[in-house]
């Protein structure tokens, strides 16, 4: 087990976190953001499921050339 998981359910959520926004970047299923000097940002609305029961939260991310997308808010986003 990785340490910085402790009892796996962070490791899960990232996991979650990083695979449905990029799912929901690939669907179009995000709105634009504000523009900086990084680029676009794109505000991605996405639902996690943990134990303790579900949530939908909106994270910020700014596509890269390559169509990867790098995360511009912390971990958890905001909650919507």
């Amino acid at each position: 087990m990785n340490p910085q998981c402790g009892n796996g359910n962070y490791c899960r959520l990232i996991e979650q976190h990083v695979f449905k926004a990029s799912e929901a970047l690939l669907e179009g299923k995000y709105d634009l953001g504000t523009i900086n000097p990084y680029g676009q940002r794109l505000m991605i609305p996405i639902e996690l499921v943990g134990p303790n029961g579900a949530g939908t939260i909106e994270t910020g991310r700014i596509p890269l050339n390559d169509w990867t997308i790098k995360r511009t808010t912390p971990f958890a986003g905001s909650i919507k």
